[in-house]
């Protein structure tokens, strides 16, 4: 289990006769009701396109510069609305918009990631902050030591809360 994983994971909240329902733009936008085989096509849809926008985005600074950065994002978000408009292309629409919980949504996603997974991000944004914090201690004031202190801050953070909120959840649970 790993991060795409997480990113993929069947969370789509069911309504009350137990068909996913797809809500792409929040609560503001549409609902649709998804069939398993459309779940399962823009769940391969999500595995390719983070992983290439990753790829895209590192070729992209180092060929363009911040310039190629800015327009291989704007590309990225483009594709994701054309890819929705796509992946919403003749669903029916829903009259029902059952919601998860914070808390099963969370769930959801630590089960997909993993602890294994949760961990290493958690200790490579340890490493970023640490990184970016020496080089701010050497004197160097550049925005990738400040990107790389308080990105990898936010993500050792954001991690190590979940990784308490999961212990929290299993040592309550009988074995």
């Amino acid at each position: 289990m790993g991060y795409l994983d997480a990113l993929t994971a069947d969370a789509y909240p069911r309504d009350s006769l137990g068909r996913r329902i797809f809500e792409p733009y929040g609560r503001r936008g549409k609902a649709y009701i998804l069939p398993d085989e459309r779940a399962a096509q823009i769940a391969r849809g999500t595995r390719r396109f983070f992983p290439s926008c990753f790829v895209a985005l590192l070729v992209a600074a180092f060929v363009w510069g911040p310039r190629g950065i800015v327009t291989v994002f704007l590309l990225g978000v483009a594709a994701i609305v054309v890819g929705t408009s796509y992946a919403t292309r003749g669903l029916k629409l829903s009259s029902e918009r059952p919601t998860l919980s914070l808390a099963e949504r969370r769930k959801i996603g630590l089960a997909a990631m993993g602890l294994p997974t949760m961990y290493t991000i958690c200790l490579v944004g340890a490493a970023m902050a640490i990184a970016g914090a020496s080089l701010l201690i050497k004197g160097e004031r550049n925005f990738a030591a400040w990107f790389f202190t308080f990105y990898g801050a936010l993500m050792c953070v954001l991690y190590g809360r979940r990784l308490r909120s999961a212990s929290r959840d299993t040592a309550g649970k009988p074995t």
